[in-house]
């Protein structure tokens, strides 16, 4: 089997396969009035929707366009390779960074982000990216080379370590660089310290992060492991929902830590990985594979990549299957806020219509792109839940 032409056809199928479902959504997002699915709620008004079907439109042309622009020691020339192939990426996803930050953002209202300030982030994530990313491609090189057979277990506990070390430092020594992150004060502080004792959920630090300087869109998340759990909410949420929808949003954070839906994602992350270097050490040493894509060498890190296009297909099925879990878990968690009392409603409508979200997606384009729920589908299950709960009552 030729291997290039094997991954010209996989990327083809792959293509007409994802512009079948984009050709699906680009047709919800050129609905001009409100559908009679989406007006039984009344979250929505014919200005808000009109804007929300226009930001989406524009943020999905965008996003396709820039999915379909293509793009003698070992160790010293993959690493040269990687740095080389990081500026080109970078330099070749400039323009599109640009355009969506001061283009298409700033059309719809969402960039807040100083031209000053996107240049010194991209300078720091590029040389983030070398200084991290170069020792780590060394030990890969180096463990592919002499732990023999099993190299593929031990290349899959490097990056299952990586990924660790880097959760835990990212919170504490990288993402400083990018924001400020300050502690939550006043009765918001104390309320939701309340909750976390409530529902047992081991918070220990609670911090407010100033993305209103970059960007307007609203989020709240937790990081941390074990019994050293550290919330951080976007000062934007905080400016836009009350007290009462910003607990609710927490309550549904802490549904997925209650439920450990987190550890079981990375668990499905860890089998990827280890299938991923299982298959590739068929490969590793296979010169057809090289010689089909016009080198003469076998480099390591030239054939990761070059493998990674042809893990693609199975890399499309595990994505899929993660999206199925993690859907799942997000009705699991609101479920598990409205057992608490909280009714997610309004909160996860403002989180929509203030982001300018779409609310129209196609059922096909969703189920197989998203990790979330549509809102109109989890509304109408917190509908059904609220339903059943009063009946039963």
């Amino acid at each position: 089997m030729n291997w290039m032409n094997f991954v010209i056809l996989t990327t083809t199928v792959e293509q007409v396969i994802n512009q079948y479902l984009n050709y699906r959504q680009l047709q919800k997002l050129k609905i001009k009035t409100i559908p009679s699915t989406l007006e039984a709620y009344n979250i929505t008004t014919p200005e808000q929707f009109a804007k929300s079907q226009q930001y989406g439109y524009d943020k999905f042309s965008a996003t396709n366009f820039l999915s379909n622009f293509g793009y003698s020691n070992e160790i010293l020339i993959s690493i040269v390779f990687l740095t080389e192939y990081i500026l080109f990426s970078t330099l070749l996803e400039i323009p599109f960074s640009l355009y969506y930050s001061f283009v298409l953002e700033e059309k719809h209202g969402f960039n807040k982000i100083s031209l000053k300030l996107f240049i010194k982030d991209k300078i720091i994530g590029v040389l983030l990216i070398v200084v991290i990313g170069g020792p780590l491609v060394s030990a890969l090189i180096y463990i592919v080379k002499w732990t023999g057979p099993l190299f593929w277990f031990y290349s899959w506990l490097l990056i299952a370590a990586f990924s660790f070390v880097m959760i835990t430092i990212y919170p504490v020594l990288i993402a400083p660089l990018f924001n400020k992150y300050s502690p939550v004060e006043g009765e918001l502080r104390d309320s939701i310290y309340e909750l976390a004792k409530k529902v047992d959920f081991p918070a220990t630090q609670l911090y407010v992060v100033d993305n209103s300087k970059r960007s307007s869109h609203m989020n709240a998340y937790f990081y941390g492991f074990f019994k050293n759990k550290r919330i951080v909410l976007y000062d934007t949420l905080i400016k836009e929902l009350s007290q009462e929808e910003i607990l609710a949003v927490l309550c549904h954070e802490f549904g997925h830590y209650k439920m450990n839906h987190t550890l079981r994602l990375i668990v499905i992350q860890q089998i990827y990985l280890i299938v991923f270097f299982y298959i590739f050490g068929l490969f590793v040493n296979d010169i057809q594979l090289f010689n089909d894509f016009g080198f003469q060498n076998t480099y390591t890190f030239v054939g990761l990549l070059l493998f990674s296009q042809i893990y693609s297909p199975l890399d499309q099925i595990f994505s899929f299957i993660s999206n199925v879990f993690s859907r799942a878990y997000e009705y699991q968690a609101d479920d598990y806020a409205l057992g608490m009392g909280y009714d997610l409603t309004d909160g996860l409508v403002k989180l929509n219509i203030k982001d300018s979200a779409s609310l129209i997606i196609d059922p096909w384009y969703s189920t197989y792109h998203h990790t979330h729920p549509t809102l109109l589908e989890r509304l109408k299950n917190i509908k059904s839940k609220l339903s059943t709960s009063k009946k039963t009552q």
